[in-house]
């Protein structure tokens, strides 16, 4: 029986070793490129850094519900500060209009920003930016899209 266990144990770390040796990061055998399906943590040569979007600048553009007629515009003026900007926003519908001050993020080419009632996640290039808004505009609930183009 010792000797079993002895030839168990040298059969295993063997096993464990070639495992090893062919191994290249996925264990694939392919210079580590990714498997379908492989949920495991990317490792830093892996991930990319996203090209950023140069969204200074004054926006204006149009919005519409997608559950009704409602439609209106929406324009804000945006001075990054690193990837965080502040910003005064105006969003109208039928001659109501609010102005909040909206806090927002960039990472790469999709911006997000927050009025408090009125959430705004999109894609932006350095020229366009569309998206979803959500939310509540005096008592109605939003669910929309919009699009704005950057001033020249």
């Amino acid at each position: 029986m010792r000797k079993f266990k002895s030839l168990l144990g040298v059969v295993i770390i063997g096993v464990l070793a070639a495992s090893l040796v062919s191994c290249d990061g996925d264990g694939d055998g392919n210079g580590g490129t990714r498997a379908a399906g492989d949920t495991s943590e990317p490792t830093n040569e892996e991930v990319a850094e996203p090209e950023w979007a140069d969204i200074n600048g004054s926006w204006s553009g149009t919005w519409a519900d997608s559950s009704g007629p409602a439609s209106g515009t929406v324009s804000l003026q945006i001075a990054m500060v690193g990837n965080s900007f502040s910003s005064a926003l105006t969003f109208t519908r039928n001659g109501e209009s609010t102005l909040p001050t909206v806090s927002g993020t960039l990472w790469g080419n999709l911006v997000a920003f927050d009025g408090g009632q009125l959430f705004f996640a999109a894609t932006a290039t350095a020229t366009a930016m569309n998206g979803t808004v959500t939310g509540n505009f005096f008592g109605d609930l939003v669910d929309g899209t919009f699009e704005m183009q950057k001033a020249s």
